[in-house]
C-alpha cells in the first residue's frame, strides 16, 4: 500500500501558492477529475435544458406582435436565465466544497476518496444551501457596484479628456475589478468553511474573513487568473468547434465552452483550497489580537 501524499508546508507568497496550485493538479489528475466531472455535467445538462425550453417558448410565441407584448414570455426566459446561473454557481461551490476536503485529507495523512469528498455536503445540505446562496448576492452585490462606478468614472474620464491608447473602456473595468475583487475574496472560504465545519452563515463569513488575513494578494491572483483561464478554455471550445467543421448551430461549443471553462478553473480551487487549510493552522491566525 503506498504512503499518503501530504500537502507541505508553503508560503504564503502568490507564486508559490501558483506552483503548489498546478503542483497538485498535475499530481493528483485524476481526483481532480473525478470532482470536477458531477459538477461539469450538471451544468451542462442545465444549459441544454434552459437553451431547449427558451426555443419551444420562442417558437410558440405568435409572429408580428412587437416584443413588448409578450412579457410572461420575456419573464419566462429570463427566469430560467437565471435559474441557469444559480446551478452554475451551486455547481462551482459543490467543487470547491469537494476539493478542499480532498486537500484536508491529504494534508492530514490520508488518501481521499472521491465519493467521501462528495458525501460532506450531502451530509449538509442546508448550510451549503444557505451560505452558496448569500454569497451569491453578496458577489452580485459587488458587481453591482462595479457597474455602479462605471459611469461616473467615465464621466470623469471624458471630462478630463483622460486618454489610454483608446482602451479606455477596458482600463476602467480593470480598475474596478482590482478595486472590488479584494474585498470579494475575503469571503471566498465562506461555504466550506460552513459546510466542513458545520457553521452558521454569520459564523462562516467571519471566519472567512479572518482566516483571508495575510492572503489578499493570493487570493486575488487567483480569482484574476482563473476568470482568464475560464475565458482562454471557452474561446478555445468555439475554436476547436470552428475547426472542425462544426454546422450544428451554436449549442456544441456553448456547452463545451461551459465544460472546459470549469476544468480550466480547477487550478485556482486548488490553490484557494490549499491556502484554507494552511489558514486554519497559521499561528498568526491562531494568536488572539
Amino acid at each position: 500500500m503506498a504512503a499518503p501524499q501530504t500537502v507541505p508546508a508553503i508560503d504564503y507568497r502568490p507564486p508559490s501558492i501558483f506552483r503548489e496550485a498546478y503542483g497538485f493538479y498535475g499530481e493528483h489528475f485524476g481526483l481532480v477529475m473525478k470532482l470536477m466531472a458531477g459538477p461539469a455535467v450538471i451544468s451542462v445538462a442545465v444549459a441544454w435544458l434552459q437553451h431547449e425550453i427558451t426555443f419551444a417558448i420562442m417558437r410558440s410565441l405568435p409572429r408580428g406582435l412587437p416584443l413588448l407584448y409578450y412579457n410572461k414570455a420575456l419573464f419566462e426566459m429570463s427566469a430560467l436565465n437565471q435559474f441557469r446561473y444559480l446551478v452554475h454557481w451551486l455547481c462551482y461551490c459543490f467543487a470547491f466544497v469537494a476539493i478542499c476536503v480532498a486537500v484536508q485529507k491529504l494534508h492530514a495523512g490520508e488518501e481521499p476518496r472521491p465519493a467521501d469528498c462528495n458525501n460532506v455536503v450531502r451530509e449538509r445540505p442546508t448550510r451549503f444551501l444557505v451560505s452558496s446562496v448569500v454569497l451569491l448576492l453578496i458577489v452580485s452585490l459587488g458587481v453591482g457596484t462595479m457597474i455602479l462606478l462605471y459611469f461616473p468614472l467615465s464621466q470623469v474620464q471624458r471630462h478630463f479628456h483622460i486618454t489610454l491608447g483608446g482602451n479606455e473602456t477596458i482600463w476602467i473595468g480593470f480598475l474596478l475589478v482590482a478595486l472590488v475583487t479584494p474585498v470579494l475574496v475575503r469571503l471566498a472560504f465562506t461555504v466550506p468553511l460552513a459546510v466542513t465545519e458545520d457553521l452558521p452563515i454569520r459564523a462562516a463569513l467571519k471566519r472567512s474573513d479572518r482566516l483571508s488575513d495575510w492572503r489578499i494578494l493570493a487570493l486575488t491572483r487567483l480569482v484574476i487568473e482563473s476568470e482568464v483561464a475560464g475565458f482562454v478554455a471557452a474561446y478555445f471550445a468555439y475554436w476547436i468547434v470552428g475547426i472542425a467543421g462544426w454546422q450544428g448551430g451554436p449549442g456544441l461549443p456553448f456547452y463545451l465552452a461551459i465544460a472546459l471553462a470549469g476544468f480550466a478553473q480547477a487550478p485556482m480551487l486548488i490553490g484557494m483550497a490549499v491556502l484554507l487549510c494552511q489558514a486554519k493552522e497559521d499561528p498568526r491566525i491562531l494568536t488572539p489580537h
